[in-house]
């Protein structure tokens, strides 16, 4: 798995969790 589409994913959970 590419490091960047895993920090992509990562980022996407944490903005994810900050909108709620």
């Amino acid at each position: 798995m590419p490091k960047l589409y895993h920090k992509k994913l990562v980022n996407a959970k944490q903005m994810v969790s900050d909108a709620h």
